[in-house]
């Protein structure tokens, strides 16, 4: 039988199961083990996210195996079936069953509100099944409503490719020396430029990258370097990342969401080192986070920073409209990995478990006016050039579609440390030189960034070569800068800091190098 796959989830039995008529979770749960079904469905007012313990549905259905698809029972029109799919998806549900039943006692589908629920629940990002009759139409128009991200095939690679992962490996070990040079002798690169960039044939022309690299940096950037920190505003998160310290089964973790009072204190701290330039991250809780929240932090932060950054949960376009116009600027996020598979496997549970609401979030953002979009993936969860080529297609699918913005790239590295997560793909810091180098060269006018995570000395030289914009100081907990220090708390990070310089440091070792530090980069009023 032809594999199924839906939304990007590989399916080995084509059996659903309904929830509403079972005795007990206890019947439930044995039902599903004797059938094999890798999907049920239930009704969204079945489901006490607040007390899964002893909820029946959730106590017994192991989220990692099985899919759980909400449905819209008892919605009378679209606006109806959108409100409730909007629920689910605040508890961290993406897939939906539509259901628009206008009279109870028949139960026959509107296929027009139907339709108009899908639309918006696929704006939404959500994996939409709907409830219809044998119509061959209606399927036609809702092919037209799926976004960009609703996938078909699960694929290791970034979506848009036309190439599969064996075929780009297959590239990688063709690429002889002579391409390496062929692509460094050229002014202007396509993505296979990159590729033979990245590529084992690379590495001894690393001093000829560094070159070419150099004079990319140079003629875009110049000899500046912008500095920035982030300011986490709370650690609460409803997700299940196996690799995060902020994951929601996570003990060892103290939870914390700062008022509006202590974001200030924290800000005021970091505006004295000099910092003009900040980024807002949060952990996923939508009944902490939520947008009106972060306009809030925007109304309260914007008079005092000239840039304001945003790396928190994926956002609707509209939620990202009413961000931007409250003072957001710019945007970052990590898909993790491009994957699907491992996708999936590295977030097993919880709104981060969507992998096409996570892959379009830019592009939403973009939509939204957001000027510059970060992206980038974490080095070490799976090969490492594999993921880079999806990120070098993904950049360029944003370059063309939000023309108006500019694309910025980040290269975070899991670096081993004793009783920490261990990365199954571990990546060198030549690696990832090289990367950056290649990146550089490829896409002169992004910008690029280099993590807290790398080593003091291969930040102070990246910076020389490819990198125009590095933190400084950095803190990622909440209340780490100021607040922490006043009650005398524990600091407890999410992940491990590599490069513990104050900001005076890496400002004197950014000066020591011939390169003048930035804290503005550009004025709205210009």
């Amino acid at each position: 039988m032809k594999e199924l796959v839906i939304g990007g989830r590989k399916f080995s039995s084509r059996f659903f199961l309904g929830t509403g008529k079972f005795a007990s979770g206890e019947l439930l749960k044995a039902a599903i083990a004797a059938s094999g079904t890798e999907l049920v469905t239930t009704a969204l007012t079945r489901v006490h996210e607040d007390d899964a313990a002893h909820d029946d549905i959730l106590g017994v259905i192991d989220r990692s195996k099985v899919e759980v698809m909400l449905n819209t029972s008892g919605a009378r029109n679209a606006a109806e079936a959108v409100r409730i799919a909007k629920l689910g998806l605040a508890a961290g549900y993406n897939w939906i069953k539509i259901e628009v039943h206008p009279d109870a006692r028949y139960l026959l589908p509107d296929p027009v509100e139907t339709l108009e629920a899908v639309r918006e629940c696929a704006k939404l990002g959500m994996v939409v099944l709907p409830y219809i009759n044998a119509d061959p139409v209606l399927p036609r128009h809702r092919e037209r409503h799926q976004p960009d991200g609703h996938l078909q095939v699960a694929a290791p690679m970034f979506p848009l490719l036309k190439y599969t992962a064996e075929q780009v490996d297959d590239y990688f070990a063709k690429v002889t020396p002579e391409m390496v040079e062929a692509s460094l002798a050229k002014d202007r690169h396509d993505w296979f430029d990159l590729l033979n960039l990245i590529s084992p044939a690379a590495y001894p022309f690393m001093d000829a990258m560094r070159k070419k690299a150099r004079l990319a940096r140079i003629k875009y950037y110049g000899k500046t370097v912008s500095v920035y920190a982030p300011l986490y505003i709370g650690n609460t998160c409803v997700n299940h990342c196996r690799y995060c310290d902020f994951r929601r089964e996570h003990t060892g973790t103290v939870r914390r969401n700062l008022t509006l009072d202590e974001i200030r204190v924290e800000a005021e701290a970091i505006r004295e080192s000099g910092i003009d330039n900040l980024l807002i991250v949060a952990g996923e809780d939508p009944k902490v986070n939520s947008v009106e929240h972060f306009c809030d932090v925007a109304r309260l932060l914007k008079p005092m920073f000239s840039n304001l950054s945003l790396e928190v949960a994926p956002q609707t376009e509209e939620g990202y409209r009413a961000m931007f116009k409250a003072g957001f600027e710019s945007l970052t996020c990590f898909q993790e990995t491009y994957d699907q598979e491992r996708y999936k496997y590295f977030h097993p549970a919880g709104p981060k478990s969507n992998y096409e609401w996570r892959l379009w979030t830019q592009l939403r953002a973009g939509r939204a006016g957001f000027r510059i979009l970060g992206c980038a993936f974490l080095l070490g969860l799976t090969p490492w050039r594999r993921e880079a080529a999806s990120l070098a297609a993904h950049a360029l699918y944003l370059m063309k579609e939000c023309y108006e913005s500019k694309v910025q790239f980040a290269f975070p590295r899991f670096c081993r440390v004793e009783g920490g997560f261990v990365p199954p793909c571990e990546v060198e810091e030549r690696d990832v030189d090289l990367m950056m180098l290649a990146f550089r060269i490829c896409f002169p006018q992004c910008c690029m960034t280099v993590s807290t995570r790398e080593a003091p000395k291969f930040r102070d030289y990246i910076v020389q070569v490819a990198a125009d914009n590095m933190s400084a100081g950095s803190r990622v907990t909440p209340g780490g800068y100021a607040v922490l220090e006043k009650e005398h708390a524990a600091d407890v990070a999410q992940f491990t800091l590599t490069d513990r310089r104050a900001p005076k440091e890496v400002y004197e070792a950014i000066k020591a190098n011939g390169q003048e530090v930035v804290f503005k980069n550009w004025d709205n009023r210009i």
